[in-house]
This record gives C-alpha cells, structure tokens and sequence, in this order.
C-alpha cells in the first residue's frame, strides 16, 4: 500500500499562495494573469496567477503581485503599501517571512465596477 502524500509546497510557491488570498481579501482589488496566463507561479501543474516569485542572491523570494484596481482606486502609491504591509503580514503569519524578500506592485489596469443591483437606476 503507498502512502503518498501531495509534496509540501515550496517556499517560493507558499509566497505566491499568501499573496493570492492577501489580495483575495481586498476589496476592488484582484489578481491579473495578464494575456495567456504570462504572470503566474507554477508548481506541480497548479498555477498561480497573476503573482510570479524570483529567488534572489541572499536566497529569499521577490514577489511581483500583477493586480486591476476598481475605479475610483485609493492613491494607487497608498494601496500598493497596503498591499505590501498586508502581504509581511501574512508571511510572517504563515512563518515565511524570513523567505520574503521584496514585493513589487505591478498596477496593470482600472477598472469599472459592475454597480450592484441596489445602486443600478
């Protein structure tokens, strides 16, 4: 009888999984994988997109976070710090802090939300 177990995420693909769910929770903001799925982390044929890691010389992992921002957005340099605070957060939460290196924001789009059924004329 095998007992094989999914192998454990690596670092580098933990990262992309904590900045997946940090931005899943903010609202008008949402990951974009850009045009065929470009921006993404791929690990065991999961992908995830719209964040890509790189490993830096000291060994910890830069994140990109592609993100479209609803309109009006905050002052976009204000949501890209939330968005970073947000992410050490979680890191750090999730014990990966010390593979954390740094977090850009890459703002790729505005968009106009759709108004909810409350707010239509």
């Amino acid at each position: 009888m095998s007992s094989e177990y999914p192998a454990a995420p690596s670092a580098r693909v933990a990262l992309a999984g904590v900045a997946e769910r940090v931005v899943a929770r903010m609202a008008g903001v949402a990951l974009t994988g850009g045009d065929g799925g470009v921006w993404q982390t791929v690990d065991h044929g999961r992908g995830i997109r719209g964040v890509t890691t790189v490993a830096q010389p000291d060994g910890r992992f830069e994140l990109t976070v592609h993100v479209v921002v609803a309109w009006p957005p905050e002052p976009l340099p204000k949501l890209a710090d939330d968005l970073r605070r947000r992410i050490h957060a979680a890191a750090k939460l999730a014990l990966l802090d010390g593979s954390l290196g740094a977090i850009d924001v890459d703002i790729v789009s505005l968009y106009e939300p759709e108004p909810a059924a409350g707010d239509r004329p």
